[in-house]
């Protein structure tokens, strides 16, 4: 009976419609930033960059390394910082947008907002300078303030609940190298984890 009296008063159906499109998109734009947030995640080396309209030199390309973990990425040049930031993406608009809130470096305290691109293993982005208006496009120019930087990734990142399990004390040399081996890894980790 209700179906009967629904379908004979349809003027419910546009606002219902209405309400799923933007309960669906909305979770859509969650997933979406939520996939690229995990798509980040990892150590990535620079390929090539420039800023205000000025190509960088290879040797200072080479040195740049961008490490994303969790909502977080920190910048280093020849393993020295050269900034941090906690980030904020927004995968639903064209081009896609990312914030940085410096937390580290010498603009600390400043924002930084840009665009970026994902396509498998590289990754692009464009900087406006700090607390200046977001860039629209990829390109950059004499005097505009803007850094365009293309990165490949080096290492994924492995979440703490994924490393291999510590193997068990064996009689033996192999088991206490595969010991060794697995404490090195967890080590390493850590020790990149504390430079962040």
């Amino acid at each position: 009976m209700w179906l009967e009296l629904m379908m004979r008063n349809r003027a419910w159906l546009v606002p219902l419609m209405w309400l799923v499109g933007v309960v669906s998109l909305g979770a859509q734009g969650r997933t979406s930033s939520a996939s690229d947030s995990a798509r980040l995640q990892g150590t990535w080396t620079m390929v090539s960059g420039s800023a205000d309209g000025f190509a960088l030199p290879p040797d200072y390309v080479k040195a740049m390394k961008r490490v994303f973990v969790g909502s977080e990425v920190t910048v280093t040049m020849r393993a020295e910082l050269f900034f941090k930031a906690t980030i904020r993406l927004d995968a639903d608009k064209a081009p896609r947008t990312i914030d940085y809130q410096m937390t580290g470096g010498p603009t600390a305290g400043a924002v930084q907002l840009g665009i970026y691109s994902l396509s498998g293993d590289t990754a692009r982005f464009c900087f406006s300078a700090p607390n200046a208006p977001r860039p629209g496009a990829f390109t950059t120019t004499t005097g505009d303030g803007r850094t365009l930087s293309t990165w490949v990734r080096s290492e994924p990142h492995v979440p703490r609940e994924e490393l291999p399990a510590r193997p068990s004390a064996g009689i033996g040399g192999q088991s206490r190298a595969m010991i060794a081996q697995h404490d090195a890894y967890h080590t390493g980790q850590i020790q990149m984890l504390k430079r962040l």
